[in-house]
């Protein structure tokens, strides 16, 4: 770089927001898309910060910005800044803090569509003043980043700055509707499963690497109906589609299902509850966090 006198009073921050999203999206349109501004704006913002830095950031090719090294050394510092910021107004959320306000919590499709519609219902009826954002996806959150207040993680979290509770353990096991076996017959062995219709997964790999792992169902055409969506896959279920394959807290809250095979050699794994340090103690947070804990921890031993 070169020899430039900046100092903090002299520097634009708001211009590093705009650099951050040009440098992660490679070019100036799309970071506008990204961050809903027009392009022009964008361009003028880079080239202010381009100036004030005294450096050139980006080179312009027909593929769109490539980083020079300047940039790449600034992305480090940048990126500190905004983690800084993310930590700041997640510490200023409790401030003044009661009992009303918005919590967004993510959730498996699973589990959102089982266990917590009762449980929402209970916590907005006793907290008035709350109002809840539920996001059903299999993706993991990233909590500094908000895409989360609170999230349900089907493997123990490993970001930093998190506080993260074992809430129990899910239980892989198959299960079919009491019209489908009426019709079709319980079966009575592993290779019995051959002669039946099964549920399974459409582009997700999990279901087919339970089966290989003792020798079965080696491909995806052994499922008769497969999807990927779990609000699908239940309905399925429950219409008597085939054999399927779910968590075992759904048997309790889908009376029509009935467990077979209760010997089937399918996995287990843990359910944690996490949320970033810094709320961990915001009121409300903190109410449906421990709330979410105790009861999602009941259903869990069912």
């Amino acid at each position: 770089m070169q020899n430039h006198r900046l100092d903090a009073k002299q520097f634009n921050w708001v211009l590093l927001r705009s650099f951050l999203a040009i440098y992660r999206a490679g070019s100036t349109a799309a970071a506008a898309r990204e961050l809903g501004m027009q392009q022009p704006t964008l361009s003028r913002q880079l080239a202010e910060l381009e100036s004030q830095l005294a450096v050139t950031l980006f080179e312009r090719t027909p593929r769109g910005l490539h980083p020079t090294a300047a940039a790449a050394q600034i992305y480090a510092h940048a990126k500190d800044l905004e983690t800084a910021a993310n930590r700041l107004c997640l510490s200023l959320q409790d401030l003044g803090a009661e009992l009303t306000g918005t919590v967004r919590i993510y959730a498996s499709q699973l589990i959102a569509i089982t266990l917590m519609p009762a449980l929402l219902a209970t916590l907005l009826r006793e907290q008035p003043g709350l109002q809840l954002e539920l996001v059903a996806t299999d993706e993991l959150p990233d909590l500094l980043s908000r895409d989360a207040d609170i999230g349900f993680w089907l493997v123990e979290p490993t970001q930093p700055d998190t506080v993260c509770r074992k809430l129990g353990t899910v239980r892989i096991q198959a299960m079919a509707s009491r019209s489908y076996l009426d019709h079709f017959g319980m079966p009575s062995s592993v290779d019995d499963l051959a002669a039946h219709r099964l549920i399974g997964h459409d582009q997700l790999p999990v279901m087919l690497q339970w089966f290989r792992q003792f020798g079965l169902l080696q491909e995806k055409s052994a499922f008769a109906l497969r999807t990927d969506d779990k609000a699908s896959y239940l309905t399925a279920l429950r219409a008597g589609a085939g054999i399927g394959f779910a968590s075992h807290y759904v048997l309790a809250q889908e009376t029509e299902l009935v467990q077979v095979l209760p010997d089937l050699p399918l996995p287990e794994f843990g359910v944690w509850l996490s949320c970033h340090r810094d709320i961990a103690n915001n009121k409300l947070i903190r109410t449906v966090y421990d709330r979410l804990s105790r009861e999602i921890s009941q259903l869990l031993l069912s």
